[in-house]
């Protein structure tokens, strides 16, 4: 009986064994659909246990399908809390109040999780990064953004927070253009400020009741140019590569020659007089309807605003930057916020739901879906939808999915599978993607550099001061008189007065401070 006994025990063990060193990439036991390289987490980890995960709600999403997939993979009950995205400031701001916190959460930026941290509300990563390969992967000593272990560190030195990653698109925005108006009157793309403003100018000639170029971003006009200016960020302060330096782009030389050119577009009417005060449908019509040709926005705008117009061969396309250096923002593929787990009992099973949704697998998941159940792979390696409502869209958004699904809900998401809908694009958009081989290429990014109590603080206020005279200062220098170089001498020492010194010191020793 014994013998029997030991035999069947070695049998248990064996099993046990041959399940723990079970290839992520087949079949869980338990499932019967594909779950993909989960990056070497093992699951299930779980044994039913409630995982609460808030989560901002732009649709009124109402099945939770993709979410019982998760559940089941990794065998706890992820259980999403669905807030309005409307109210969803205020609802974080009092579950926060409360204390009473759900498992995950998106506490608001960096500076307020980490001082919520130090109260003792989240469980540190760091500690805990030999169980979580895939944040490993991200975030450990030879991640592949190592600095976010540094750049988002609290005072204690630990982890707080675990941001979306390499989910931003090569292009998003930029210099929007009339292909066809140009086309029709051999008006070449610009490749400078000044060629940019003689193409303004022969549109002018040719429409005169036109202003060539309009904007609906208001005060911030001058920051959609600045970067092609030489990597300034207007309202900000900006990482001089060369120098190895923070600088305060307000104040640079650029700025000057960026206020001068506007200044002279808008006195010989080339920019919209009310690029101040446009709003979105004010923009839109102008745009629309042959009022302007010439903007800075989404790339979405470019199929938007061909349907919306009723010209006959509206052709709305991607144009090069307007600056000197003719170069593109890096965007950045690292959000400036993120996920947190409550600390708790099961503070760990938290961390490994995260780190499951940074997994190839979970990627898939959350953006595309459920292979064999909501899509299929044709023999190009394109992403068929098997719901006939969803394979009917013309253009599939993400919108659809969390609508449908529940799929690509703010809050959900770490990575993306760049099969998604969201990287599929129009021909229009497909050229704005391709457009860095024919400009200036991309400026670096800058590093990111975090605060923590009165630095942060100062830094806030500092910044708050420079940017609202500044706003004002640009207003009066491109719409009235105040212009020209005894304005520019006047701001630099108002600037002076306001803390700029101290504000790009903050910024540099800071920098010095992380290892940067």
């Amino acid at each position: 009986m014994k013998k029997v006994i030991s035999l069947l025990l070695v049998a248990v063990m064996l099993f046990g064994l041959s399940a723990c060193v079970k290839d992520s990439e087949k079949l869980n036991s338990n499932i019967d659909f594909e779950i993909g390289d989960t990056g070497g987490l093992k699951v299930p980890f779980g044994n039913g246990e409630e995982i609460e995960i808030l989560c901002t709600d732009e649709v009124g999403c109402e099945n939770t399908y993709i979410f019982d997939k998760l559940s089941q993979v990794l065998g706890v009950n992820v259980k999403p809390i669905l807030i309005p995205v409307a109210s969803s400031a205020q609802k974080k701001a009092t579950i926060m109040a409360s204390g009473d916190l759900p498992d995950i959460l998106n506490a608001g930026t960096i500076s307020k999780i980490n001082d919520y941290a130090m109260q003792g509300a989240f469980e540190p990563v760091t500690p805990h990064m030999k169980e979580l390969p895939n944040i490993t992967k991200y975030f450990g000593k030879d991640g592949k953004y190592s600095w976010v272990a540094k750049s988002y560190a609290a005072d204690d030195g630990n982890l707080y927070m675990l941001p979306q990653v390499d989910a931003s698109r090569l292009v998003n925005h930029g210099m929007l253009y009339r292909k066809d108006i140009f086309d029709k009157h051999g008006i070449e793309m610009w490749n400078s400020p000044e060629t940019f403003y003689q193409a303004l100018k022969k549109l002018k000639e040719l429409y005169p009741a036109s202003y060539p170029l309009t904007s609906k971003t208001g005060a911030k006009i001058i920051k959609n140019y600045s970067m092609s200016w030489g990597g300034i960020d207007s309202y900000n302060v900006y990482y001089d590569e060369a120098n190895k330096v923070w600088k305060y782009s307000d104040t640079d030389p650029k700025t000057k020659e960026i206020l001068d050119f506007f200044k002279k577009l808008y006195e010989e009417k080339l920019l919209d007089p009310e690029f101040l005060t446009n709003t979105q449908p004010a923009w839109t019509t102008k745009m629309t309807s042959g009022k302007s040709f010439v903007t800075y926005d989404w790339i979405g705008r470019l199929d938007m605003f061909v349907e919306q117009s009723t010209i006959p061969g509206f052709d709305f396309r991607y144009a090069n930057p307007v600056g000197p250096k003719q170069t593109l923002l890096t965007l950045s593929q690292v959000e400036a916020s993120g996920l947190s787990v409550a600390k708790g009992k099961n503070s760990l099973l938290a961390l490994k739901v995260i780190d499951f949704l940074y997994s190839e697998a979970g990627a898939e998941m959350m953006t595309v879906g459920i292979k064999g159940e909501t899509f299929d792979v044709d023999a190009d390696g394109n992403i068929i939808y098997l719901d006939p409502e969803i394979a009917a869209k013309p253009k599939l958004d993400i919108m659809d999915l969390r609508s449908k699904y529940c799929m690509w809900m703010s809050g959900s998401y770490r990575t993306t599978d760049k099969r998604s809908c969201y990287y599929k694009f129009s021909e229009r958009e497909q050229e704005a993607q391709d457009w860095i081989e024919k400009c200036g290429g991309l400026e670096p990014a800058d590093p990111v550099i975090t605060f923590e109590g009165d630095d942060m603080s100062r830094c806030t206020d500092l910044t708050t001061a420079l940017s609202k005279k500044f706003e004002e200062v640009m207003f009066k220098y491109i719409v009235g008189q105040d212009s020209g170089d005894a304005a520019w001498e006047k701001w630099l020492k108002e600037a002076k007065k306001l803390g700029e010194d101290e504000l790009v010191e903050l910024y540099n020793r800071r920098h010095k401070e992380l290892g940067l």
